[in-house]
C-alpha cells in the first residue's frame, strides 16, 4: 500500500477494476477532484475490507471509490460500508443502472459514476459526518501508506 502522487495510477489486483480506473483517474483529475495536493491510494484496508480506491483532499475530505463491471448490489454493499468511514462513498461502474439500483444508492448517500463513451456522474454522493476516531484512522492509514 503506497500513496501515489495525483498524476500516477495506481495497480489494483482486479482486471475488470484496472479497466475503470485509468477513465475514472482522468475524469476526477479534469474536474478538479483531485489535484498535486490530494493523496491517492489504492486498495485502501480498514475494518477488515479493502475500499478500490480512496482520496484525500487537502481540505481533508475522504472519499472512497468501488468499481464493478457487473453485480450492482455487491458494489453497492461494499460502497455502504464504505459510507461508514468515509465523508463520501461512490460506486464506479461501466454501465448505466436500473432505476431501482438508482434509487437504493440515493437513498444511502452513495454516488453512481457511470465509465461509459460518456463518463457521467447519475448521483453525486452526499457528505455526512464521520466519527472523530474514524476520521483519524483514515488520516494514519494514509500517512502509513506515503511512507511506503
Amino acid at each position: 500500500m503506497v500513496v501515489l502522487p495525483w498524476d500516477e495510477t495506481p495497480v489494483l489486483r482486479n482486471r475488470e477494476e484496472k479497466e475503470l480506473l485509468t477513465p475514472l483517474l482522468n475524469m476526477m483529475r479534469s474536474r478538479g477532484w483531485i489535484n498535486e495536493n490530494s493523496l491517492v491510494l489504492s486498495e485502501m484496508p480498514l475494518n477488515g475490507r479493502r475500499a478500490d480506491l480512496a482520496t484525500l483532499t487537502k481540505s481533508g475530505i475522504a472519499s472512497a471509490y468501488e468499481m464493478k463491471m457487473g453485480s450492482f448490489h455487491r458494489v453497492l454493499e461494499q460502497a455502504m460500508y464504505n459510507r461508514l468511514s468515509f465523508d463520501r462513498s461512490w460506486i464506479v461502474v461501466n454501465h448505466r443502472p436500473t432505476p431501482k439500483n438508482l434509487e437504493q444508492a440515493r437513498e444511502n448517500g452513495i454516488g453512481v459514476i457511470v465509465l461509459d463513451d460518456k463518463m457521467s456522474i447519475l448521483l453525486w454522493a452526499s457528505r455526512q459526518p464521520v466519527s472523530p476516531v474514524i476520521r483519524a484512522k483514515i488520516r494514519a492509514i494514509f500517512r502509513r501508506g506515503t511512507r511506503g
